[in-house]
């Protein structure tokens, strides 16, 4: 509109006061991870807070790399034991997302409750019961899907395991994993106890 304003036969201004605004630069923030030990730090704290009413948001989005918005739209009942289904997603594809490791012992706990998204409030104490100080937005997500890359090697499966493109993928989740701890992400278990995958390791 001031643009058009400014020009001569226009006549309403001389210039277009929107270029003499000076814009804002932006800082590039690159995204972060979460360590295994603040993992199992999240994972205990979700199932101590409030009657582990978030737990299933915490554990969904930790092993299924599951974005924010769709989990507020995931019907309970597409939570199975092998898999979760996801018939609403932001790219509008529907996929499956099967599980990895341990992964499966959690989503066990966790088929038969609703899955409540904690607001802002509620996830600030929660990080605060879990001692995490370097939160950052879909580190959840970024967590899962460096974890899957780290583990996997595969960039087509990890691309249709979470739902995104190669370039997005490899502009935001290749993340510098060793496998070592990747491993030890898809071993963690309710239980605390060494499994299989861990012994690989250890």
């Amino acid at each position: 509109m001031f643009k058009w304003g400014a020009k001569p036969k226009q006549g309403y201004h001389v210039v277009n006061i929107i270029d003499e605004i000076e814009t804002k630069q932006k800082t590039k923030v690159k995204p972060l991870v979460l360590g295994v030990d603040q993992v199992q730090q999240l994972l205990d704290a979700a199932q101590s807070f409030s009657g582990g009413r978030y737990l299933p948001y915490y554990v969904l989005s930790l092993f299924c790399g599951i974005r924010r918005s769709e989990l507020k739209r995931l019907d309970p009942d597409n939570i199975k034991e092998g898999h979760v289904y996801l018939s609403e997603t932001k790219t509008d594809e529907d996929r499956y997302i099967y599980l990895i490791g341990e992964s499966s012992q959690w989503i066990e706990i966790c088929k038969d409750k609703p899955v409540n998204v904690p607001v802002f409030d509620q996830q600030r104490k929660l990080l605060k019961v879990a001692g995490i100080t370097n939160w950052q937005r879909n580190i959840m997500r970024h967590t899962a899907c460096s974890m899957h890359w780290a583990y996997h090697q595969d960039e087509g499966a990890l691309t249709s395991w979470a739902g995104h493109s190669i370039e997005v993928n490899r502009k935001h989740y290749r993340h510098a994993v060793l496998k070592q701890d990747a491993i030890k992400f898809w071993s963690l278990n309710p239980q605390g106890e060494t499994v299989e995958l861990l012994r690989q390791v250890v």
